[in-house]
């Protein structure tokens, strides 16, 4: 098979493929989510990069930015910041409360 004819069929497995891996480590109930949670109530000041790099929670800068985006819309976080510093957010009611939770349901 030519090389471009592999590339051509492959392509659409790959995209599946990524799409999938994606979507399940961006889902809020994911453990990594929830410690994102849990850490940005007791350290708010902290850009999410610094937060997650300190507690050894492995993320992205582009998954933080991912799951910050679904937080807000979520209404977990609100005032999110992206800029060359880091990602900034603070967490709402909601987010303290959900923070909270998980926290006692350890």
């Amino acid at each position: 098979m030519e090389f471009w004819a592999v590339i051509k069929w492959l392509l659409p497995l790959l995209e599946f493929n990524l799409s999938n891996q994606l979507n399940f480590h961006h889902m809020p109930t994911s453990r990594r989510s929830k410690q994102l949670i849990v850490a940005m109530n007791t350290h708010k000041a902290m850009s999410l990069q610094n937060l997650s790099r300190i507690l050894g929670i492995p993320f992205s800068t582009y998954e933080l930015n991912t799951i910050i985006e679904q937080f807000e819309k979520e209404g977990i976080v609100e005032g999110v910041e992206i800029s060359p510093r880091g990602t900034f957010a603070t967490l709402t009611k909601v987010g303290t409360q959900l923070s909270s939770d998980i926290l006692e349901s350890r």
